[in-house]
């Protein structure tokens, strides 16, 4: 290819990025925001949620992380490496709770909140009851729990961070930010990672976690606009070397 070619090519792929909607990304995300890793992008401020495009780009892999484990964090691995340097959509979507059935019908829920009667996604083959939890937030607590409602100013939802990430195999873990500034009620949140050409591996860390029930549905789905850019990259790098 001339230098010519090259140059046009270059040019072009220069104006796809900056007209692209999901621009927006790299002026409204910083990495390492507060004790998030910087593998993770946490939103500067909620008003970066707003600004987001609804373009999205091919889903690549479907996850299902059961809350309930016999013994530990309860974890699921993804099988397709996120490509080095590419951001991806991961939307989470599901409720959980961290008692058991037996708790929200010994004490039921506490006056300051409301718990859903029953998981989103159900996990299979055990008793399902009320849900308290999603990906970010906590929205309901059992009465006489260990963290009562009158211990929060605010009341409830309260942000967690029981929902993290790895993308190094699985032996670093780190919480993240969703990009939605506040709780949703439906429960659907968006996580902005940039692939280091692992899979995905994330995990619901509760103790104990023997007797959670409900799933979390984890949707991962490249950006488009870096796509381009990581593209463009190795393509120069391809040319200087000959």
């Amino acid at each position: 290819m001339t230098s010519k070619k090259m140059f046009i090519l270059a040019m072009v792929g220069l104006f796809v990025v900056a007209a692209w909607p999901c621009n927006s990304v790299f002026a409204g995300y910083l990495y390492g925001v507060g004790d998030h890793h910087p593998w993770g992008i946490a939103p500067t401020d909620g008003s970066e949620a707003l600004v987001r495009s609804n373009a999205q780009g091919t889903v690549i892999e479907t996850l299902w992380l059961d809350s309930r484990c016999p013994s530990g964090p309860s974890r699921v691995q993804g099988t397709i490496p996120l490509q080095v340097g590419v951001l991806y959509d991961v939307k989470i979507e599901g409720t959980y709770s961290a008692w058991s059935v037996g708790t929200w019908q010994s004490l039921g829920p506490c006056p300051c909140s409301v718990p859903e009667d029953s998981p989103q996604f159900p996990s299979p083959g055990v008793t399902n009851g009320p849900v308290a939890l999603d990906a970010a937030y906590t929205f309901a607590w059992p009465k006489a729990s260990p963290t009562p409602c009158p211990l929060y100013p605010s009341g409830v939802p309260i942000r967690r961070e029981n929902l993290q990430f790895s993308l190094d195999g699985g032996n670093a873990w780190f919480p993240a930010s969703p990009i939605e500034p506040t709780f949703n009620p439906d429960h659907i949140y968006t996580y902005v990672l940039e692939g280091t050409g692992h899979p995905l591996h994330a995990q619901v860390y509760t103790h104990p976690s023997s007797d959670d029930y409900g799933q979390l549905r984890i949707i991962i789905v490249p950006e488009p606009g870096t796509i381009l850019l990581v593209g463009l990259g190795g393509l120069f790098l391809r040319r200087r070397k000959r």
